[in-house]
């Protein structure tokens, strides 16, 4: 006897969890068809977010961009200021040019000079016809 008291206490205790666990199986039942129902209308306020920030980025860059053209268009930008005025370009290239030129025509003249003066200093040169 002792076995089948043993045996109906189990399978009543058994009994009241399969209860308690099909309780727990319709609640979550009931809430996966509820998240089921909003689904749809999650997904499209997903949407319409993801399109207003577009937009919000679109106008922001815009904006942006509409104030530095008034600001530029109307020479008030403020943050830049002249610090030095520009100096006109030197006309060094053309003074190198001619400092070199002048070197060059010197150092031919001049070796031609002292090539002469070689030739008149040496006794053993040979006379020309």
């Amino acid at each position: 006897m002792r076995d089948w008291t043993d045996e109906n206490a189990q399978i009543a205790a058994l009994q009241a969890k399969l209860e308690v666990l099909n309780t727990q199986l319709e609640e979550l039942t009931a809430h996966a068809k509820a998240v089921n129902e909003l689904e749809p209308a999650i997904t499209e306020l997903q949407r319409k977010k993801e399109l207003e920030e577009t937009k919000y980025r679109n106008f922001s860059t815009r904006l942006e961009q509409a104030r530095f053209d008034e600001a530029l268009s109307a020479g008030k930008m403020s943050n830049i200021s002249v610090v030095q005025t520009p100096t006109p370009p030197r006309g060094e290239s053309n003074q190198l040019l001619k400092t070199l030129a002048l070197i060059v025509g010197a150092g031919f003249f001049g070796g031609i000079a002292l090539a002469g003066l070689c030739e008149l200093g040496n006794p053993n040169r040979r006379k020309s016809l």
